[in-house]
């Protein structure tokens, strides 16, 4: 059995008048080294000045579970990362020295939402006798973390926190999202799944905040063909036509499967002035340039009577003049280039009678159609009268 002396020294402490008496206690090993006089000798593991349990340096200055120690005399701190809490500066211990698992790198700080155990004193003791059924996971006195459910801060494998533990709101008892709920943008809990509420939820490719089809998310919540969807700032779906992958869709005027300006379907998808791009069921469009004065209207043009003189109703840019109406000949098939289309034929231009504007064989319009007011419902002049842009008045005859 091993033998210790337990030595009660008595010091002088000098420049006193009278004595004064100051008492170590030390343990005199077998070998006869001292334990707790600050001096490593012998199979001591440490001496750190004393013989006083839990400070990381044992009675018989070994080093204790949990701890490690340097130095003469042998200064003691707790191993962070070993899964023992044994330091007072040890808020936990959870087995390693990552931060966000609960634990702190340093072991000095329970994470904000979690709560953690030590082989000191944890209120969890059903959750510490947990772990301990696990040395593999915990070895010996753990500080394992778990997450705080009710706490609203969503850390661990909490799927939501509502700050209740109350079933049937969308987060449940165990901060699990319940069926039939989710959790809304920037981790709002909860809201049922419904499609067009303008949160986009499991099962949901888009939620623009409607059910209608068409403008990119469909009814039933899917992104449709041609159209990307983002997360917009509010948290619903934005959608908007995809230019250059061949689908016409939402504004786009043409799509010709490219984002290059030039060839009768812009960059932006919009028709060039000068081209004519046909409208596919399916697949990228194809545009032509148009010749104004051929005789075939065809997109952008308005008409084309035939000939590129302006005044007659048509200009030489294939608009319809102010003051006139335009009709183009009955739609026939027509090849263009490479596209065949349905195309109306040469347009034939009249003047329009009551609009104020006089052009064409008009020789009067006073904004109507009535006639013994100066001006015919013709638009001729009437006996008896002179029009200008005053308005019509009778001629007076001397």
């Amino acid at each position: 059995m091993e033998r210790r002396l337990l030595l009660l020294l008595w010091l002088t402490l000098p420049g006193l008048c009278a004595p004064t008496l100051r008492s170590q206690v030390v343990v005199l090993q077998e070998d006869g080294v001292v334990c707790g006089d600050g001096e490593i000798q012998g199979q001591e593991e440490c001496d750190d000045g004393g013989t006083a349990q839990g400070d990381g340096c044992s009675s018989q200055c070994e080093v204790e579970l949990g701890w490690e120690c340097s130095g003469v005399p042998s200064s003691c701190s707790g191993v962070c990362g070993d899964a023992r809490v044994a330091s007072s500066t040890e808020k936990c211990d959870d087995g390693n020295t990552q931060d966000g698992d609960g634990c702190s790198g340093n072991c000095t700080l329970v994470e904000p939402g979690w709560r953690c155990g030590s082989d000191q004193s944890w209120e969890h003791r059903r959750h510490l006798t947990e772990l301990l059924k696990q040395p593999t996971a915990f070895p010996g006195l753990a500080g394992g973390c778990e997450p705080m459910c009710g706490d609203k801060l969503v850390v661990g494998d909490e799927e939501c926190d509502d700050g209740n533990s109350q079933p049937g709101d969308g987060c449940g008892p165990d901060c699990k999202i319940e069926q039939g709920w989710a959790v809304g943008h920037q981790g709002k809990c909860c809201h049922l799944i419904e499609c067009g509420d303008g949160i986009p939820d499991s099962g949901e490719e888009c939620d623009d905040g409607n059910q209608q089809s068409g403008d990119g998310c469909t009814h039933q919540c899917q992104v449709e063909w041609g159209f990307t969807c983002v997360l917009g700032p509010a948290g619903k779906s934005i959608c908007k036509p995809v230019c250059g992958d061949g689908i016409r869709a939402g504004m786009e005027r043409c799509d010709d499967g490219n984002t290059a300006d030039g060839d009768g379907c812009s960059g932006a998808c919009q028709h060039e002035p000068g081209w004519h791009c046909d409208q596919p069921v399916s697949g990228a469009s194809k545009c032509v340039q148009t010749v104004c004065g051929d005789s075939v209207v065809m997109e952008p043009e308005q008409c084309d009577d035939g000939n590129l003189a302006p005044g007659d109703g048509c200009s030489d840019k294939c608009q319809v003049e102010t003051g006139w109406r335009c009709q183009a000949a009955i739609a026939l098939p027509h090849q263009i280039g490479q596209i065949l289309q349905t195309v109306q034929g040469e347009s034939s231009c009249d003047a329009i009678c009551g609009d104020r504007v006089q052009v064409g064989k008009e020789e009067c319009d006073d904004g109507n159609r009535r006639s013994a007011d100066g001006c015919s419902s013709e638009c001729l002049l009437e006996s008896g009268w002179s029009c200008d842009n005053d308005g019509c008045h009778l001629t007076v005859v001397n």
